[in-house]
């Protein structure tokens, strides 16, 4: 007999009496940081520029982390099919913000590339898990509004993203390390938030992990 995949069998909960405030919170905490990092870098490239030259590289310091993100999405969705929800979300994050950190103390401008396409990867994830939790949870009355906050966060962390950026190496007190800086504190409590306040999905299998993985179509 051939075997189902897991997406076929793990669905979605009941609808919920609605999705609790903490996780509301958290979820808007990657949202507005998700939009920060797509501008953050505008305004830091001459100074990227005299750190490591390599001119040619710049329009990837911005490129880098929205063609990860893009090209994420689908194995994004899929990934969140097959696991727990929950998990992936928290992993996310933590991808999210080692990309942050290695971007944050990179020694050339490669570096600073591929800590932005990683977090490219653990934003495309988190944005995944967010939409995903709205649909899971909340009632037919939240889900507009939740929506639509999501959304102006998402905006606002865009616009306020070069403004930061700018603003940190104007400063003398601080570098264009910081634009990456800034994001681990909010990372790091949305870690939190979501160990304490985030639902998991039930599970209806007891699949061993190979089979799991091998649901993932990782195109």
């Amino acid at each position: 007999m051939t075997r189902m995949p897991c997406s076929s069998y793990s669905q979605p909960p009941e609808p919920q009496a609605g999705i609790g405030l903490g996780t509301i919170l958290t979820i808007y905490i990657t949202c507005i940081i998700n939009g920060f990092d797509v501008s953050n870098v505008a305004n830091i490239q001459p100074q990227l520029y005299e750190a490591f030259g390599h001119i040619e590289f710049l329009p990837w310091i911005g490129l880098s982390y929205s063609l990860a993100n893009f090209a994420t999405l689908a194995f994004a969705r899929n990934v969140i099919d097959v696991f727990n929800i929950r998990y992936v979300y928290i992993i996310s994050i933590a991808i999210f913000f080692v990309g942050a950190t290695l971007a944050g103390v990179a020694g050339n401008i490669s570096t600073v590339i591929a800590g932005r396409a990683i977090m490219g990867i653990g934003g495309s994830i988190c944005q995944n898990c967010a939409i995903s939790y709205f649909a899971m949870y909340a009632t037919d009355s939240q889900s507009p509004l939740l929506y639509g906050i999501m959304s102006g966060l998402w905006a606002i962390g865009l616009v306020v993203g070069g403004l930061v950026g700018s603003a940190f190496v104007q400063s003398s007190a601080t570098t264009w390390r910081w634009a990456f800086f800034i994001n681990l504190p909010f990372l790091g409590l949305a870690i939190i938030c979501a160990l304490i306040f985030v639902p998991g999905r039930p599970e209806t299998n007891n699949l061993p992990l190979r089979d799991h993985l091998a649901d993932i179509d990782i195109l």
